[in-house]
């Protein structure tokens, strides 16, 4: 049998026509019930591509006689039914993690473990269908792959490390979104976490990828936990000719003035050392969060020379 390009392109059109007359009808009933239109419509898209990709086939179908119709409208239906399925899985998942632990119990579940579990139930649904529609099944294949898993698993062994420090750091969860942590010396704000790698916003701005392997090895610190509450130190070196009991006076002035600085716990100064040609003191505060620490060195600093110079200091 000559290929019918009439077919085909019939197939395109009618795809495409019904996935976007019905992805704006979908955005239209959305837009007038839900608020929240693009977090919705992103969360149920799949079920809908299913959908039009299912009518797409059998419409033609109602007109044309070919080879082999029976296996189209079989094909068809399997498209329908998992589109009905992903449907009922995607409601429960979005009134079990979105309604009920987010919401109401205001539990965070790492995106990194929900995602595992949502591809876990699909994988089995695929193979379940695979079996009961085209009588397909995968089960020998997997279970006589151990060569080419291991192959696979050597050629991979950096990419599957990463994925399960990933769950690891899922579970575990030493770190969340907005959290500022130290990576080995590299400090930054966790702006996201995904399978393979950890985004960092540095200092300057910048973005900064770490392998979740390399995070699983490295000495970590994070500056949230366990809680927001951050200690910053600050060094000055004063001259022998001042007097510590007035040094120290003014510097808890100077700390007294300045925006941001804890009252409890108590600020600290200490005279800790006496070096070749000065003194050498510590102040220790407390701040609300880590990255105010910057700001707030700033403005004691500055200080500091105008109030050594007006105590001739």
């Amino acid at each position: 049998m000559n290929f019918d390009f009439t077919l085909l392109f019939s197939y395109v059109y009618l795809y495409l026509i019904v996935f976007f007359i019905g992805i704006n009808l979908l955005v239209w009933i959305l837009y007038r019930a839900f608020s929240r239109v693009s977090d919705l419509v992103g969360k149920i898209s799949p079920f809908f591509m299913l959908i039009s990709l299912s009518i797409s086939i059998q419409l033609p179908l109602m007109f044309v006689e070919i080879n082999g119709k029976e296996n189209m409208i079989l094909l068809a239906n399997v498209f329908a039914v998992a589109a009905l399925i992903y449907l009922f899985f995607k409601m429960i998942d979005v009134f079990l993690f979105d309604f009920i632990l987010r919401e109401k119990k205001h539990l965070y579940v790492p995106p990194l473990l929900h995602n595992i579990i949502l591809w876990l139930i699909y994988l089995i649904i695929i193979f379940i269908l695979l079996k009961t529609a085209f009588d397909i099944d995968l089960t020998p294949i997997v279970a006589t792959s151990a060569v080419f898993s291991m192959v696979v698993g050597l050629a991979m062994q950096d990419v599957l490390f990463n994925l399960f420090s990933g769950i690891i750091l899922s579970i575990e969860q030493p770190f969340q979104i907005g959290d500022w942590i130290d990576v080995n010396g590299q400090p930054g704000q966790v702006i996201e976490i995904n399978w393979r790698t950890t985004k960092l916003k540095t200092w300057t701005n910048d973005c900064l990828v770490v392998p979740n392997g390399k995070i699983s090895k490295a000495d970590l610190t994070n500056y949230f936990k366990p809680t927001r509450l951050h200690m910053e130190k600050i060094s000055i070196s004063v001259s022998y000719n001042a007097p510590p009991a007035k040094v120290k006076e003014v510097l808890m002035d100077i700390i007294t003035q300045i925006k941001g600085i804890r009252r409890r716990p108590i600020p600290k100064i200490y005279l800790l050392s006496y070096d070749d040609f000065s003194m050498f003191y510590e102040l220790r505060i407390w701040v609300d969060a880590y990255g105010e620490g910057f700001r707030i060195k700033d403005e004691i600093n500055s200080m500091i020379w105008y109030q050594f110079r007006r105590h001739d200091i």
